[in-house]
């Protein structure tokens, strides 16, 4: 069934609302509240509204921030509860498939945003406004780690991140996890297969210009690596990167399974690509204690070296989280750091981490000597130790830390609602005033 003039949004609505029966009050009455979103780039209200039968006319006003007026409707014959739909790409108001009213049409956003609605309404015995903020979040990518496609439930991550604001399912979701065939290729493949995802699944499913991305372990590696490729763009696409423990400057155990596990059943992992690309980029290596850190024959890192020299846009935000637990005696996650003589019967030493990655890894800081990673420090906002927290864990752990970082920025609303703005140093600010990367704190 379709409107087609603004006498008929009344019959158009009986079919799907039915009128409120509470008794009228003194004046007019009206509230008004998010109702979820119609589709990526449409805001569905919920009006209310309230007046006595002998007060006359009573009409709605809309205004979008509160004093903009963009919309007005006559109430005579609309029932009590009706919705209310905002089209921020082609800048409509409407009502039962009626438009109502325009403004500005808002262009895909290029980071969050937060739209502020006034309506009110008016008859003889006076006037009531309702206002409401709904905030749209820029789309947030996961990049999961490794065995990402056949062992690792991806359902308490978006649960958490649902509670934080994002959707994963429905006419407009805003998070997305990118599951990609981790056992049997290497970053570089991974990175192409992102790339297509993105490509298939993420852009036509939103309204916006830029994505955040979170990379988690061997997936913050990935997407370095379709960074540096710009894989479906993406070097003009992500605005935060978020890596969650990921192996910056490589883990020494991939070395250790490459030359120790390949004909040994069940440790998949050393029998693909990616463990050469895991080798360490940070000397690693001695012939005996008190020897200077070295790499052992065909044990440098080549492929992360490689990403290490491709500087990251300057428009990319990063932030880093890590797991650090500094108990090295055996008592805590024993993370490995280097070896001590030959690579069987050897002598490993351990490090701050999480398990699996040295806390300096995950932040791209010199180990034993080594350059650590001049390109992720030049895009730094932050980095946080979540503390002890075992790698598996790691991402699930960091969830509500994540969520602050995304919401760390606010592009002002193109009708004049801002939601953050900058201060004198020209840093991104909130409407508390303070500097973006608070949610590092």
């Amino acid at each position: 069934m379709t409107c087609r003039a603004a006498q008929t949004i009344a019959i158009c609505l009986a079919f799907f609302v039915s009128s409120a029966g509470a008794a009228a009050p003194a004046r007019p009455a009206v509230s008004v509240e998010p109702a979820g979103m119609a589709d990526p780039h449409t805001i569905r209200l919920a009006v209310s509204t309230a007046a006595r039968a002998d007060a006359g006319p009573l009409t709605l006003t809309v205004a979008m921030p509160p004093g903009t007026a963009v919309a007005e409707l006559p109430l005579a014959h609309m029932p009590n509860r009706f919705p209310m739909l905002l089209d921020l790409a082609r800048g409509e108001v409407s009502v039962g498939g009626v438009r109502i009213g325009a403004f500005a049409p808002l262009p895909p956003p290029s980071d969050n945003i937060r739209v502020e609605v006034a309506v009110t309404v008016r008859d003889r015995t006076g006037t009531a406004t309702s206002r409401t903020a709904v905030d749209l979040l820029l789309p947030t990518v996961i990049v999961p780690g490794y065995r990402n496609e056949s062992t690792y439930v991806p359902d308490p991550i978006l649960a958490a991140m649902e509670r934080a604001g994002y959707k994963s399912t429905g006419p407009a979701p805003t998070v997305f996890w990118a599951a990609y065939g981790s056992a049997t290729l290497s970053v570089g493949d991974e990175a192409e297969e992102i790339g297509r995802y993105l490509r298939r699944v993420v852009r036509p499913a939103v309204y916006a210009s830029r994505i955040n991305v979170i990379g988690y372990s061997v997936g913050g590696l990935v997407a370095r690596w379709a960074l540096a490729e710009d894989a479906a763009d993406w070097r003009g696409l992500v605005n935060r990167l978020v890596l969650v423990g990921v192996p910056d400057e490589g883990i020494v155990i991939a070395y250790l399974a490459d030359r120790m596990l390949p004909a040994t059943p069940l440790t998949g992992w050393a029998h693909g690509p990616l463990v050469r690309d895991l080798y360490p980029t940070f000397p690693y290596w001695r012939a005996g204690p008190g020897q200077p850190w070295s790499f052992p024959p065909g044990g440098v890192g080549i492929t992360l070296a490689r990403l290490h020299r491709i500087p990251l846009p300057d428009s990319i935000r990063v932030y880093v989280i890590y797991g650090d637990d500094p108990r090295t005696n055996g008592t805590g996650f024993d993370t490995v750091e280097g070896i001590t003589g030959g690579v069987r019967g050897g002598v490993l030493s351990r490090g701050p981490g999480d398990g699996l990655v040295l806390a300096a890894s995950a932040q791209g800081l010199p180990i034993h000597g080594g350059p650590g990673d001049p390109a992720l420090a030049h895009n730094l906002v932050c980095r946080v130790d979540v503390g002890p927290v075992y790698h598996t864990h790691l991402l699930r752990a960091a969830v509500p830390r994540i969520a602050g970082m995304l919401r760390d920025r606010w592009q002002p609303f193109g009708l004049g609602t801002s939601a953050s703005s900058e201060d004198g140093r020209g840093r991104s600010v909130d409407r508390s005033g303070i500097p973006a990367g608070a949610g590092c704190r």
